[in-house]
């Protein structure tokens, strides 16, 4: 059957990605960077905040949105972690802001602040990524549904910091009529109101609209919230395109 309105998750559905915060050389790496500018982590403490950091700040955005599916922007604590790293004399955990050596380093003022968080996410991404391209065919099938009239759409649970970039190295952020990435509406998929935002914005029929993902319990199930059909493909992009017109 074809549809008018084609939406997309990206990840593992049009993009082959691979990534790996486990390492400790990772941490590593990124402890470095935040040393540089007076935040005094090791690889260890600043895993262990880094993730302490991302539970409260999901914690508090889902009260505020209501969403048991909350999506923060890491850009927050990416902030957070220079700005709170630990006393030199006070020991590990997340205690008062560091104002000793370095902390001239710091960036100060928004746009300051804007452009290192930038660089930051920057790194982590591509320090903790092994591998991005886009499955065979994608980008000319994309840019066939265009040709063919049909209105063509990004519905990704990801960091807007990481993916336009990443849509742009993969040749393919100008084959979408609109982008919706989670970390912008503060909540993701299975969440339908992610969906329903997108819907609404563009006034699509349910029924000549298609949800096409890798993943039932995200992609699958908020179709199936909104009353869309869903098409679930595998993960490594081999029925993608036999399944489309």
């Amino acid at each position: 059957m074809e549809y008018r309105n084609y939406i997309f998750d990206l990840y593992r559905t049009l993009v082959d990605i691979r990534t790996d915060e486990g390492r400790p050389e990772f941490w590593q790496k990124i402890a470095g960077w935040y040393c540089a500018y007076g935040a005094e982590w090791t690889g260890e403490e600043l895993r262990k905040a880094y993730l302490s950091m991302v539970r409260e700040e999901e914690e508090k955005l889902a009260a505020l949105t209501g969403s048991a599916f909350p999506e923060i922007q890491l850009e927050t604590v990416f902030l957070r972690l220079l700005e709170e790293a630990p006393d030199a004399e006070a020991g590990s955990g997340l205690p008062a802001v560091k104002k000793g050596r370095g902390a001239k380093q710091k960036p100060r003022g928004i746009r300051a602040e804007t452009a290192w968080v930038k660089a930051t996410a920057t790194m982590f991404r591509v320090l903790s990524r092994d591998r991005l391209r886009c499955f065979e065919g994608v980008p000319e099938m994309l840019r066939s549904l265009g040709k063919q009239g049909k209105r063509v759409f990004l519905l990704s649970n990801a960091q807007s910091v990481f993916t336009m970039p990443e849509l742009e190295q993969c040749g393919i952020a100008d084959c979408f009529d609109d982008i919706f990435i989670s970390s912008d509406r503060a909540i993701k998929k299975p969440d339908p109101r992610f969906l329903q935002e997108l819907m609404q914005k563009h006034a699509l029929d349910p029924a000549e609209t298609v949800m096409i993902g890798n993943d039932p319990d995200t992609d699958m199930a908020v179709a199936a919230a909104c009353g869309v059909r869903g098409i679930l493909v595998s993960s490594d992009g081999s029925d993608l395109l036999s399944l489309l017109p």
